[in-house]
Order: structure tokens, then C-alpha cells, then sequence
């Protein structure tokens, strides 16, 4: 868990982000390699790139404090310019892509009755900050704690429409498969690429009516898995489908959920079935319910040692421990006895 300010840029200029890059290539990476949720609360202005990118990365669960003020620009430059309604948090929370929840201010609990007084339609927090941390530790990695606000969102105006034009955010083996089955269905591929992959086979495969967009970066943490910079890419070239591939961001609910919102049909699993089913807790509750056999075990997260050890005497050595958002056969462990 990580409590940082809550701004997106910086108070010292453009020079501060170039760590940026550095910082979302290492947490992509830990999260990844050891299937662990990151979390960051966000309390007030930021004070480099650092912060900005547990602010910015996609694959990180961002949580606001109540009241908290989020300047985009440092404190000065940009509250005297802007309403409250585009800097306080508690506004911010109705859109969903600016965080994943708003939280009780722990250091003034009686901030949203204050805040009530001056706004009675003012968003406030239902949550508390060690209520999303226990939600967490129990393995529920998407935390749906702001259902009762009113979002801005074009989740409710959504149908799925026909495709014609399809984006596909994928590279490699993955975008050649994708791109021939396109041709094979008829459909118009939008290719988008890192710098890198300009010249990449996928590309040379692309037809005369196809387009090739490149969405700049190095690395994949400054491409593939820039969310937004795919979104907008799909918005300017009109398509009607978003093809995520696998790996990057074909796995996060999150971005699942943004495409829809935006418009474009998401080629994969619904996002409630990639909430429900990412986690293994869930996806062996949900089997169970369905009457489909599972393989013996803990049938839940455990969080305590002391009760591990004792399911793990009743099923009987070996066992395999497995982190609860494990995947890909990460995070797997054998324990051989008792003093393994």
C-alpha cells in the first residue's frame, strides 16, 4: 500500500515527470511478477513524477480521501483558476475514470457533514480507508464501494453494435493471428503500435484498407499499456470494436469497463465475469454454486498463518499455496510438511 499526494503533475514543471516512465515500468512489473494489487491514497497536491504515476497507471487501484483537493497543475497555478467542481475529489468521484473510489478523510471525520452544509448534493464517502484494505486482503480485488453514486458514465446508453472496424491492441504472434481472422471476416483492422513495432510482421500484414497507428513509447508500459492514448486512437479513427489480444491490459475488468463506456464493444469477457473469475476465491465460490467440481482446498482467501496451517493438516501434504490473484501459473508454491 502506498499514501501519496493527489496530484497529477507538479508544482516544479515537466522536467519532474520524466521518472515517469521509470516508475510505471516498475510497477507494471510488480504487478505482473507477483500478481499483487497495488493501492494508493491520494490526500493532496503532488510533488513529483513519482506520485503522478501511482496516480496515472491503470493497473493501480487509486483511492481519494474526502475533501481532498486534486490540481493537475500545483496548487497555486491551478485552484485559482478552476471551480471546485473540476479540483475536489468528492465531485471528481462521479466520474469513474478519475479513481476507483472516494474514502472517509481519516484526519477529519466530520468533514463530510461540513462539506454537506455548503453542498447538499456533494458526493461524500461511504468507506472508510482500512475498509478498502480489508477488502483487499480478503481478495476482492475490484472494490465496488461507490455504487450508490451517480456516475458520469456512458455505461447505461451502451449496445452492442455490429462490427465493421476493429481495433486491435495486441503485437507479436497474438496481432498477426488477430489481424488474418479479421481479413478472414471482413473487417477493417486498426492496428495501433510502440515505435518499435513500426516495422513489425503484423504491420507488413495489413491490407490496403487497413490503418496502422503509432502510439509512440519504447516500452510497452509507454504504449500497449497506456489505456487512454488506445481509447482515443479508437475514438478519431470511428471503430466499433476493441480487440485487447492477451496479456497487457486484456485481463483488468477496469479497462473492460472503459472501453464500454466509451462506446466500443470489448471483445472478451464481461467485466463482472473478469471481477468474478480473476480472483481465485471467487472463481472457486462460483464453480461450487454451479455444482462444477473443484480440486480440494481452502475454498477462500486465507490472511491468517495460524489458520493456513490448519487447513493445510486437514487436506493433507503436499499442498499448493497460491496468491488469490495468481495467474498464468504465477505465485504458485508447493509445501512439501509442517516445517516446509
Amino acid at each position: 500500500m502506498f499514501v501519496s499526494s493527489a496530484g497529477m503533475q507538479t508544482k516544479e514543471g515537466a522536467g519532474s515527470l520524466f521518472s515517469m516512465s521509470i516508475i510505471n515500468d516498475r510497477l507494471t512489473r510488480f504487478i505482473k511478477d507477483f500478481d499483487l494489487p497495488v493501492i494508493c491514497f491520494g490526500y493532496r497536491d503532488c510533488t513529483g513524477g513519482a506520485q503522478a504515476s501511482f496516480m496515472t497507471h491503470l493497473l493501480v487501484r487509486t483511492y481519494y480521501l474526502s475533501g481532498t483537493q486534486m490540481p493537475f497543475a500545483g496548487q497555486l497555478v491551478v485552484e485559482s483558476h478552476l471551480p471546485a467542481h473540476a479540483t475536489l475529489s468528492n465531485y471528481l468521484s462521479s466520474n469513474n475514470e478519475a479513481m476507483d473510489g472516494l474514502v472517509v478523510n481519516p484526519f477529519d471525520e466530520n468533514l463530510d457533514e461540513r462539506l454537506k452544509d455548503i453542498d447538499p448534493q456533494i458526493p461524500t464517502a461511504q468507506h472508510q480507508v482500512k475498509d478498502v484494505i480489508a477488502r483487499i486482503l480478503a481478495g476482492e480485488y475490484r472494490l465496488s464501494i461507490q455504487e450508490h453514486v451517480q456516475r458520469l458514465s456512458r455505461s447505461d446508453k451502451f449496445r452492442p453494435k455490429n462490427i465493421n472496424r476493429v481495433l486491435i491492441h495486441a503485437r507479436g504472434c497474438t496481432a498477426a493471428r488477430l489481424i488474418q481472422g479479421a481479413r478472414e471476416a471482413g473487417l477493417q483492422t486498426i492496428l495501433v503500435a510502440s515505435d518499435p513495432d513500426m516495422e513489425s510482421k503484423p504491420v507488413k500484414q495489413l491490407g490496403e484498407d487497413d490503418r496502422l497507428v503509432c502510439i509512440g513509447g519504447d516500452t510497452p508500459q509507454e504504449s500497449y499499456l497506456n489505456a487512454m492514448s488506445v481509447i482515443r486512437v479508437a475514438e478519431q479513427e470511428e471503430v466499433d470494436a476493441i480487440h485487447p489480444g492477451i496479456g497487457f491490459l486484456s485481463e483488468s475488468p477496469k479497462y473492460a469497463r472503459i472501453c464500454r463506456e466509451h462506446g466500443f464493444n470489448f471483445i472478451g469477457p464481461r467485466a463482472e465475469n473478469m471481477d468474478r473469475m480473476g480472483n481465485k476465491s471467487n472463481a472457486i465460490a462460483t464453480a461450487k454454486s454451479l455444482n462444477i467440481p473443484v480440486v480440494p482446498g481452502s475454498e477462500g482467501a486465507l490472511t491468517d498463518p495460524v489458520h493456513a496451517a490448519s487447513v493445510a493438516e486437514e487436506i493433507g501434504f503436499p499442498v499448493l499455496i497460491k496468491a488469490a490473484q495468481g495467474g498464468g501459473g504465477k505465485g504458485i508454491g508447493v509445501v512439501e510438511d509442517p516445517d516446509w
